[in-house]
């Protein structure tokens, strides 16, 4: 065999390898995946099913790309769930009616047994459940980790965060009643005890809220909803931020416009979160003048952000649409700024800071539909379903005082705001939206919902969002009403320009439409766990990738 011969040879020996290798991805061996929280449809077949976890193949190289590879179960522990304990429906299963909402951002790898895992949060069980990730195609059923009953004052468990301690950390939005005031718990992710410590929310003395409140109550001290939360060791400090009281926003309706949103973003100290919050920030209130009250710019703060390598605060209104910025969270003198009005319900949602805090990534859901009274008021566009990317380096760099603020806004005769100019006074250090992507659908107008969470893979190449927020209509919970689309997609992300991307390989294996749809015929047979139990409903995800042995690295 000559030496060109050889050489041959050995590059198809190699070229057989890639295509084993490869061949081994596609069928789980190793590989990317995104493992996805979701609840059940339970009004498309009138049964309520119980709600899972949904492991999706994620790797673009894959033939699978984009199929519904697992699902995994939920312990069915009867009773174990805030509605049997409040005698809402008694007897209900810990597996269905969750609502599936946040997870942790990261994976715990057990010292013990080297597996990963995943944890979850039920927003309206007040549960939160441990699911063993370490095989994302062999997922076994979670385990309950913390009841509504291990939590004596809290209910409306939401986001999760990892303690340096090796704790987890979760905000309860509201009290046990689904009222003010919601607070912390803190729990271990194994034991042999989980529930460790609750910690409230209020605090008397706060800052006066910016308009009356509608309980008489105008102390923001006392009007404690934790929604999101962050935190820096080396600050020693957890932020939260307020979004609302549970009931009062499970009863708004086309002719009720009175919720108790929250306005404010509370500090606590890493080291003695049993004090309390040790600051409370009223986020101020913009130009604009709205008809509909809870439409004013501070209403309802969703996501709180810390950068990492910067130590500014950011800060999103869900319900006012505004992003708010305060260069420094260590300040005693510390207090927001508007420097970005996307309009009123456009409903800024659950943002991402790349690692560099070059970029922010936030989600849009539009909630104004065609017909309604605002819808695309300010600006064409205004309330599309949308992805947004925003060049955030310039305000994080400034030097001395922030000169970015709030937009022009022009009044109509009876004082109410008819229009802005969008969004901001455009400020040389005011961000800048570089990129965008559109998703706007039927369903989605239909059911006043659209993009809610965006989550990146490792390397920050690829990005995951979903298209629902949270639909309680069916127990007649008007203000809950913002279903979307139950949809997946996957964009790209380039690091250097800030561009957003649609993946349109990425999708739904069944309709051929891009992304990946949970809403599913009722005799489709989901894989594994879940079997023919109609549509679902995505909420939070994670990207997770495996080894040559199928474990997650």
């Amino acid at each position: 065999m000559t030496a060109r011969q050889l050489g041959t040879w050995l590059f198809m020996i190699g070229v057989a390898a890639c295509t084993v290798l490869h061949a081994e991805s596609a069928e789980g061996n190793n590989g990317k995946y995104l493992l996805v929280w979701a609840g059940d449809m339970g009004t498309d077949d009138h049964v309520q099913d119980p709600d899972f976890l949904a492991t999706i193949d994620a790797d673009p190289q894959s033939r699978t790309y984009g199929k519904v590879l697992h699902t995994a179960a939920l312990p069915c522990i009867r009773g174990a769930h805030l509605l049997d304990e409040l005698g809402l429906v008694p007897g209900v299963s810990s597996c269905v009616l969750n609502e599936a909402h946040h997870m942790t951002d990261e994976l715990w790898v057990d010292p013990r047994n080297g597996h990963s895992y995943l944890f979850v949060a039920g927003l309206i069980s007040a549960n939160i459940f441990r699911f063993d990730v370490t095989d994302p195609l062999h997922i076994p059923t979670a385990t309950l980790l913390v009841t509504s009953r291990d939590v004596h004052a809290f209910a409306g468990s939401d986001d999760l965060h990892f303690l340096p301690n090796g704790h987890i950390l979760s905000t309860f939005m509201g009290s046990k009643g689904l009222a003010t005031p919601g607070g912390l718990v803190e729990f271990s992710p194994f034991g042999p005890q989980t529930f460790l410590a609750e910690f409230s929310a209020a605090r008397p003395g706060g800052p006066q809220r910016y308009v009356p409140n509608i309980h008489g109550v105008n102390d923001t001290g006392l009007l404690a909803h934790p929604h999101g939360i962050d935190l820096r060791s080396d600050l020693d400090l957890v932020v939260t931020s307020d979004y609302a009281d549970p009931l009062s926003l499970a009863q708004l309706g086309p002719t009720n416009h009175v919720a108790d949103f929250g306005t404010t973003v509370r500090f606590w100290k890493l080291s003695d979160l049993a004090a309390g919050p040790q600051r409370i920030v009223q986020v101020p209130d913009g130009p604009r003048v709205e008809d509909n009250p809870i439409h004013e710019e501070p209403e309802g703060l969703m996501q709180v952000g810390l950068f990492h390598h910067h130590n500014g605060v950011i800060t999103a209104s869900m319900c006012g649409g505004v992003l708010y910025y305060a260069p420094d969270a260590t300040a005693p003198d510390l207090a927001f700024r508007e420097v970005w009005d996307t309009g009123p319900c456009t409903g800024a949602s659950v943002f991402e800071i790349t690692h560099d805090d070059h970029y922010l990534v936030m989600p849009i859901a539009g909630v104004q539909s065609p017909g309604d009274p605002i819808y695309n008021r300010d600006y064409a566009g205004e309330h599309d379903r949308r992805v947004v990317v925003l060049d955030i380096k310039k305000m994080l760099d400034a030097r001395g005082p922030l000169r970015c603020g709030p937009p022009t806004v022009h009044d109509g005769p009876d004082g109410f705001t008819t229009r802005f100019e969008p969004h901001n006074n455009h400020a040389s250090d005011c961000p800048v939206q570089v990129s965008q992507i559109v998703v706007n659908s039927e369903l989605n107008y239909t059911t006043h919902g659209g993009p809610h969470m965006v989550v990146f893979d490792n390397d920050e190449s690829y990005l995951a969002f979903d298209d629902y927020f949270v639909d309680l209509t069916s127990f007649d919970f008007t203000g809950t009403g913002s279903g979307g689309d139950h949809k997946i997609f996957i964009a790209q992300f380039n690091h250097r320009t800030g561009e957003l991307t649609l993946d349109n390989r990425f999708r739904d294996e069944l309709t051929g439409e891009v992304g990946v749809a949970f809403n599913r015929p009722i005799t489709y047979a989901w894989p594994d766990a879940r079997g023919k139990a109609g549509s679902g409903k995505p909420h939070a995800m994670i990207f997770v990738e495996t080894g040559f042995d199928g474990r997650v690295l």
